[in-house]
């Protein structure tokens, strides 16, 4: 057991440009659609820590990841925490404190932050300052880091729930609910939600109903969050040639990952 850090090793050297994410937002992965894909130059050589920022709880690890948007940096922490930086310095600019540790990683939209919390909640922080605009409750833990699309916040909770908020105030659209936990972070492209689950499956749903489309039984529980880029998407089981469609059975890509993943 460890004080827990975060501790960015940068080249000092970085483009202005390296900080920058896409006008609408930042996310785990990119974007809503969990590409992988940033709009930032790459680092070519490490040169040591930039700066390092200590929490006040012993903890094992960071589970929750870092975003970037417009030269700050927004975590969550095992002290029950959301943070924000200035991604430059190191300063802390504000923090949030939640009822319980916090694995999901934050996502960046219209001037606000969103994350769960094991507390059950999703929270709607004001980016500038850190202030509640509102939460939702939930029935269980939120492992899943928010994926936010066409105005609509889109998350996953222990209660076995896929929950769909409008983000700018909170009201809830609708809620799909399948039949185990949900620590799968949703992925959303084309009108369709997409996420895992404890219960084996992966599923898609229609974004703006939460009708289900399709689901795809795999061999255990998918934690991993699904990926779509070219009409195709992957998962940590299977990979399908059309994200409307049944997938089949096709080429591996990847293990369960980790929590808020």
């Amino acid at each position: 057991m460890k004080s827990a850090s975060l501790c960015l090793s940068l080249l000092l050297s970085l483009a202005p440009r390296a900080w920058a994410q896409s006008d609408a937002g930042a996310m785990f992965r990119g974007d809503a659609r969990r590409a992988g894909a940033f709009e930032a130059s790459g680092v070519s050589r490490l040169r040591g820590t930039l700066w390092r920022f200590k929490t006040g709880r012993v903890v094992e690890a960071w589970f929750s990841s870092p975003t970037i948007f417009e030269g700050a940096i927004y975590v969550g922490s095992d002290d029950g925490s959301v943070y924000a930086f200035d991604a430059r310095t190191g300063r802390e600019r504000w923090r949030f404190a939640t009822g319980d540790v916090v694995y999901s990683s934050p996502a960046v939209w219209g001037g606000a932050v969103y994350v769960g919390s094991h507390d059950g909640f999703l929270y709607s922080l004001d980016a500038a300052t850190g202030a509640l605009r509102w939460k939702i409750k939930t029935g269980g833990r939120v492992y899943s880091s928010p994926a936010v699309a066409g105005g609509t916040v889109y998350f996953g909770s222990a209660d076995g729930r896929l929950y769909a908020a409008d983000a700018r105030d909170g009201a809830l659209r609708w809620q799909f609910q399948s039949k185990d936990r949900i620590e799968s972070s949703p992925a959303v492209a084309d009108g369709v939600v997409y996420f895992g689950g404890w219960d084996y499956s992966l599923h898609a749903v229609d974004a703006e109903s939460g009708r289900e489309l399709w689901s795809f039984k795999t061999g255990y529980r998918i934690l991993s969050t699904p990926a779509v880029a070219a009409a195709r998407f992957t998962s940590g089981a299977w990979t399908a040639a059309s994200t409307r469609s049944t997938p089949q059975r096709g080429a591996s890509c990847g293990g369960s990952g980790r929590r808020g993943s």
